[in-house]
């Protein structure tokens, strides 16, 4: 055996860094999503689970109370004079309120969401304040107490209809 062979050490080896390299990027990868699993927000999971479902059957009894209205919407948009103008139909038993709620609901940034107060400007007729919106696809909301629209337009649009449909979810 050859002395200057048996004296060189350990961690002078290539080979045994190469052998360390794969468990210690375990632990360092193991660590770091632990991290992240701790510190991000799990946005899927309620708390209130029950509540929410309450709410849900709450607002599929507002489509439904739509449907019975036979409630139908015209929405106009003006995006110079930042105003949104609303024009309801229903049958003649309903009766219009003073006000109405206006939801934009942007498709995939929640950040960008807006609801609306629309004042009654005549018969059917309501108005409110449109703030600006960034170009893509919004959900729209409309609602008052009992009854909900809901549809969806592609901004920038001049108008979007609404009416409550036939189909039920469950």
């Amino acid at each position: 055996m050859d002395r200057s062979s048996a004296s060189q050490h350990w961690y002078r080896e290539p080979y045994v860094w190469l052998l360390l390299a794969i468990p210690l990027s375990s632990v360092v990868m193991g660590a770091t999503l632990l991290w992240l699993a701790l510190k991000s927000e799990d946005g899927l999971v309620v708390d209130d689970y029950y509540k929410r479902g309450l709410e849900i059957n709450r607002t599929l009894k507002r489509d439904i109370m739509a449907q019975q209205y036979s409630l139908q919407s015209n929405i106009r948009f003006n995006a110079a004079a930042e105003t949104a103008h609303i024009l309801l139909r229903a049958v003649p038993q309903f009766r219009y309120p003073e006000s109405i709620q206006l939801g934009l609901y942007h498709a995939t940034k929640s950040g960008f969401d807006q609801e609306l107060t629309l004042e009654r400007i005549s018969d059917r007729g309501y108005t409110g304040y449109l703030p600006k919106l960034v170009p893509g696809r919004w959900y729209i909301t409309l609602w008052h107490g009992q009854w909900r629209l809901t549809g969806s337009v592609v901004w920038p649009a001049e108008s979007a209809e609404l009416a409550s449909s036939n189909k039920t979810e469950g």
